[in-house]
């Protein structure tokens, strides 16, 4: 880390306007001056800005006396970035804990802006800046940074704490994972070296079985020659079953072609019995019509003759429905004319009984209330006089009233000032119960609980130490996988070698037939010429040989490309075991700078909890003993004795409120009462004085009304009403008695039509029938003789159907004769193939014994290699472990 920038505010010894310190060109810098000036203030300023930590105990220690917030902000280069970290922190308005801002930013590529880095919490940033670093407050304090009074820290320390110290310091961490590695390699080493010696071992035991396999092939190709022979006779019983089975399976054949033709006449069979059925139903149909012929000629007769009775009754009734229609209308107008007479009769009659009369027998009533309305009037006199008593005594109520109100204005300004007296001691009391609440909640929210987690941040330690041992065995895990996979990739150069010696022996192959081909071919072991027959011989052996060899390169090409795929598998896991094995070493590392942050912090928060609870036990004794407000407490006291003496009484303020209320109020209800008296007097006498008036007006018009009544009640009696329409109505109903019309006579003449109806369909059905009845019976006669003969082929068809099922009964034997020889011959060439198989896979075990040879000898080479290759890496072992370039 080099510091490159730094700028404080409120720093111990600096205030907000020091100027700020720019270190990019200085590379040895010597800070002198007198005591107390600030030269150790610059290097506190950059551990705490850096790890939040300084020489004083506590952060409120580090701000400038009287003022209550400090920053620093820290620009350095570590590892080849540029980096901002600032740190702010400022006291809380009460007494709780302080406010702390931690930002880190890193610089764009041409160092012009930062872009933020910072964590979610405080924790992750300052485990991020530890990261970066790679050195926490502990180490750079016993390195880098000598502290006053503090020189001899690290010689002071444990062997233990000593040790990290320098391991973190000089990276010793890479030298053991060098050491890691190494043993990893002769591990891997060691374990492919005893694969080989297995794999040699393994060979030579294949080279002791050639003998055998000589005397196996001889074996197999004498019993090839015998199975030959046999399977020639079960060639010849197989075709003579066979021969059999397909004459029966012809009759099948037969047999399927006549079940159609079977169903069909069977189908044509039921079509005729159908319509010779349907022509006998039609024939005995039209008969039994026929025999009914002289009822149904009878019935049709009566139902003419009724129906032309029917006609001429419903032109009678035709004629006479509107002579009706206007008969009624007539009747109708008389009705309205008498209604309309009776109506004016009755009007008159009730104007009489209950307007005139009662109107005019009234008079004298109407009179005498004129004179009733008297002693009304004196009352509403009376009732005024005592209103305007009541108005003196409420004035008399209102000026009392405003004089206790004055009393009262003093009264409660007197009663604010005890308030506000009041809300400043209750203020005080209840800043001093916050401040001590405040301290109380950073004591039990974090001073406590961070004091407290000393010894379980300790045991968190201890597990990171458990961490540590368990990346070991993650690394030898790591160097195991490695080691598999080297012995997979020999694998596949094993087999790449064995594909490339099957491709030569195949090309050997195929110049060996290309030679045979040619004419004029030698024996390979007489090297005599051979013949047609030995030169077919020879020429099967190597068309054997080359397939098999085929077939051996595809399978070792299926078993290359398999082992690949575990090679990318293989690889592919020892990257992610090597890559989880880098995030859980980087974690360690980060947890581990996190952990040391938060032990700091623990103890620090002890040191802060010891100052913190006197202070809150004070608050709390000052709380309960009341001891603050002192002058104000006083001037409350001043206010009450000066309440007192005013003597106020609120009581009797209050009765003169209500008899002042209930004085208006009454005074209120009287006036209301009298000019509600008034009102009612006037509109009493306004209704008399109309009344009279009108019962007057009804006496005299009373005679004239009866007169009109008698007149009008004359007319009714004597029907002086609609005497052209009564004339009308007499002259129709002469017209309608002239028409001779029946009603009961058209519903039994309607009636008996109605039940003859059915013979007129009878008749029109009796007719058809006597002319299509030669017909039907012509159609009955052919339809008989079809379905005789089709009859006749049926039975014939079903006598060759039953020969042929007989003959079929054989066919399970014949088949199973065929079965039976079909097994024999396939079993002879199941077991001649298995035994030419065998054949080739003699041969070819003979020959690749021959191979093996070659083998062996390569492996033997390889394990010289490696016993080499395992003593370099046991050296690098030794070199790179705690007695070598570590110690």
């Amino acid at each position: 880390m080099i510091p490159v920038r730094l700028s404080v505010k409120n720093f111990l010894s600096y205030r907000d306007n020091a100027p700020i310190l720019n270190l990019e060109s200085i590379h040895i810098a010597c800070l002198c001056g007198e005591n107390g000036h600030g030269k150790s203030a610059l290097l506190d300023a950059m551990t705490w800005a850096l790890w939040g930590q300084a020489r004083a105990r506590r952060q409120e220690d580090l701000i400038h006396k009287g003022q209550t917030d400090m920053a620093v902000e820290l620009d350095f280069l570590a590892r080849d970035d540029l980096y901002r970290v600032s740190r702010r922190y400022s006291v809380s308005a009460g007494r709780g804990a302080g406010h702390p801002v931690l930002e880190l930013q890193i610089a764009s590529d041409d160092d012009s802006t930062f872009r933020p880095i910072t964590g979610n919490t405080m924790s992750d940033t300052q485990a991020r800046i530890v990261e970066i670093l790679h050195m926490d407050y502990d180490t750079f304090i016993n390195t880098a940074f000598l502290r006053q009074g503090d020189a001899d820290r690290f010689t002071n320390a444990r062997p233990m704490e000593r040790k990290a110290i320098l391991t973190e310091v000089l990276d010793l961490s890479y030298y053991e994972a060098l050491e890691t590695k190494a043993k990893a390699r002769v591990a891997g080493i060691s374990t492919r070296l005893q694969e080989t010696e297995v794999r040699i071992s393994l060979h030579q035991q294949e080279l002791d079985k050639k003998p055998e396999h000589e005397a196996q092939l001889s074996e197999v190709q004498q019993a090839v020659e015998t199975l030959q022979n046999q399977s020639l006779t079960a060639s010849a019983d197989v075709e003579s079953a066979s021969q059999r089975v397909e004459s029966l399976n012809a009759q099948t054949a037969e047999l399927e072609r006549l079940t159609p033709q079977l169903d069909n006449l069977r189908s044509r069979i039921r079509d005729l019995e159908l319509r010779t059925r349907n022509h006998l139903e039609a024939v005995t149909r039209y008969q039994a019509l026929l025999n009914r012929k002289g009822e149904i000629e009878e019935a049709h007769t009566r139902l003419t003759e009724a129906e032309a009775k029917r006609d001429r009754f419903a032109r009678a009734l035709s004629e006479k429905s509107p002579l009706d229609q206007q008969l009624a209308e007539l009747t109708r107008t008389i009705s309205v004319a008498h209604e309309r007479l009776s109506g004016q009769v009755r009007q008159s009659q009730h104007r009489i009984d209950v307007d005139l009369e009662p109107k005019a027998s009234r008079i004298q009533e109407y009179e005498q209330a004129f004179d009733a309305l008297e002693p009304q009037r004196q009352e509403l006199v009376i009732a005024s006089t005592q209103m305007e008593q009541d108005r003196i005594e409420l004035g008399n109520l209102s000026q009392e009233l405003d004089t206790l109100n004055a009393a009262s204005e003093t009264m409660n300004s007197l009663e604010r000032q005890r308030a506000e007296l009041q809300q400043i001691i209750d203020l005080e009391h209840a800043n001093i119960k916050n401040a001590a609440d405040n301290i109380n909640v950073a004591i039990e929210r974090e001073l406590r609980p961070n004091a407290e987690r000393l010894t379980s941040l300790e045991a968190e330690r201890q597990k990171l130490g458990a961490e540590r041992e368990n990346l070991q065995l993650v690394s030898s895990q790591i160097a195991d996988a490695k080691a598999g996979l080297e012995k997979v990739e020999a694998n596949i150069v094993i087999l790449g070698q064995e594909s490339d010696n099957l491709v030569q022996k195949m090309k050997d192959t195929r110049q060996k037939f290309d030679i045979l081909e040619q004419g004029d071919a030698l024996c390979p072991v007489c090297k005599q010429p051979l013949g047609d027959e030995g030169q077919s011989h020879l020429r099967s052996e190597y068309e054997k040989e080359g397939r098999e060899s085929r077939r051996q390169h595809t399978e070792n090409k299926t078993e290359q490309e398999k082992t690949k795929s575990q090679r990318q598998l293989l690889t592919d896991a020892l990257l992610n075991m090597e890559s989880a094995f880098d995030v859980r070493t980087r974690n360690l590392e980060s947890a581990n700078g996190r952990l040391n942050v938060e032990i700091e912090n623990s103890k620090r928060a002890a040191g802060e909890l010891a100052v913190q609870l006197p202070k809150l036990n004070e608050f709390r004794a000052g709380l309960a003993s009341k001891d603050f407000c002192h002058k104000e407490r006083q001037n409350l006291t001043e206010l009450n004795t000066e309440t007192r003496s005013l003597n106020f009484d609120p009581t009797r303020r209050e009765q003169v409120q209500a008899e002042r209320r209930d004085k208006g109020q009454s005074i209120s209800n009287l006036e209301i009462r009298v000019n509600q008296g008034l009102l009612e007097l006037q509109r009493d006498s306004d209704n008399l004085e109309r009344n009279l008036k009108d019962a007057r007006t009804a006496k005299s018009n009373l005679g004239p009304a009866r007169e009109e009544l008698s007149a009008l009640q004359n007319r009714v009696d004597s029907e002086d009403y609609a005497q052209k329409t009564r004339v009308r109505a007499a002259e129709l109903e002469a017209v309608i008695a002239e028409l001779g019309y029946d009603a009961e006579e058209h519903a039994s003449v309607d009636a008996l039509a109605s039940r003859l109806g059915e013979y007129a369909k009878m008749h029109r059905s009796m007719t058809d029938a006597s002319e299509r009845l030669p017909s039907e019976q012509a159609l009955l006669s052919g339809a008989s003789i079809e379905l005789s003969e089709l009859s006749d082929e049926l039975s014939s068809a079903q006598s060759k159907q039953s020969d042929i099922e007989t003959a079929l009964l054989a066919l399970p034997s014949a088949k199973s004769a065929l079965k039976s020889a079909q097994g024999t011959l396939s079993g002879l060439e199941s077991t001649l193939d298995d035994h030419r198989v065998r054949i080739g896979v003699l041969e070819t075990q003979i020959q690749r014994s021959v191979e093996v040879e070659g083998i062996v000898k390569g492996l033997e080479k390889h394990r010289t290699s490696m016993v080499n290759e395992r003593g370099l890496y046991s050296e690098l072992v030794l070199a790179f472990g705690k007695n070598g370039i570590q110690a």
